[in-house]
């Protein structure tokens, strides 16, 4: 069961610059970095996506969710597209980034080690795994 106030939650984080350049900065892609917007969300994945990138983040990784992401995924047209998740897969083209990794990041491109956001992150997936 997922936290009810998780979606609320990542709206605020990706709200926020600094944590959307450092999710941006995970993905394999050579399009500079620009706003990522949400768009959409409900209770298996939410997504995130500009005029050049569409990304969906996995709440829950298991393999009806997968092949749902995934023929949502078939119908987006001129736009890279990636599936992310916080939590370790056994899927392929599901990106995996390491919430620590996110975090360290943020750190270096100029946040606060002692951030708010960043304490919000570590809360809301760190060790979490949301089926």
């Amino acid at each position: 069961m997922l936290d009810k106030n998780l979606i609320s939650n990542l709206k605020k984080l990706f709200d926020i610059q600094f944590i959307k350049e450092s999710f941006y900065s995970f993905l394999p892609t050579e399009i500079p970095y620009s706003d990522l917007l949400v768009v959409n969300n409900n209770n298996e994945f939410f997504t995130f996506s500009n005029s050049n990138v569409f990304v969906i983040l996995l709440l829950q990784t298991d393999k009806k969710v997968i092949e749902n992401v995934k023929e949502k995924l078939s119908l987006i047209y001129n736009r890279e597209k990636y599936i992310v998740s916080f939590v370790k897969t056994e899927f392929e083209k599901v990106i995996y980034i390491d919430i620590d990794d996110l975090i360290e990041h943020s750190v270096k491109i100029g946040a606060c080690e002692n951030n708010l956001f960043n304490f919000k992150l570590k809360e809301i997936f760190g060790e979490k795994i949301y089926v």
